[in-house]
């Protein structure tokens, strides 16, 4: 029997010995049927916070924490990002080892934002689009603009200034 500690601890051998991950697709398959699998089917469904997770020795993990596990040979350290967002998007070359700052900062637009872009808002004191940008728990005020998109090329500049690879700029 597994435990979680294990688990935690695993060489990646087992995680390889338990299932093949392919790093293309990003989809992993049981090698050896399980209780509730066989032999061949796809591992995993989604978890509560849309992430694909996999149930191993009573214990879900989630998937892109094992697929880093298996290419890498250790487990990530600290968060892993998803570069296009997309929760499911298990490939390789779409996770990349990340702070959670750093992981918010590659984050989608907000439902909440009515201006279409992001760290842009419209001030009705002032009747111009003013522009933000957060970074370390501070805001910085970028400045007011005459249109949305003016106030969204300054997030942008800045965003990349500030967050790198890491700034979303869409």
């Amino acid at each position: 029997m597994l435990t979680p500690l294990i688990l935690h601890g695993m060489h990646a051998e087992l995680v390889r010995e338990l299932l093949h991950y392919d790093p293309a697709s990003g989809v992993f398959v049981w090698r050896r049927g399980t209780g509730k699998a066989a032999k061949g089917a796809i591992a995993g469904s989604p978890d509560s916070d849309g992430y694909i997770a996999i149930g191993i020795d009573g214990k879900r993990y989630k998937a892109h924490r094992l697929a880093w596990l298996y290419m890498v040979g250790e487990w990530p350290v600290g968060g892993l990002d998803h570069v296009d967002c997309d929760k499911t998007n298990n490939r390789f070359a779409n996770l990349r080892q990340a702070t959670c700052s750093q992981n918010r900062w590659n984050s989608q637009l907000k439902r909440v934002n009515t201006s279409g872009y992001k760290g842009v808002h419209f001030n009705k004191n002032a009747q111009r689009w003013r522009s933000i940008i957060k970074a370390r728990g501070v805001s910085k005020f970028l400045g007011y603009f005459d249109t949305a998109e003016s106030a969204y090329a300054a997030y942008c500049a800045a965003a990349k200034e500030m967050h790198g690879d890491f700034a979303r700029l869409k």
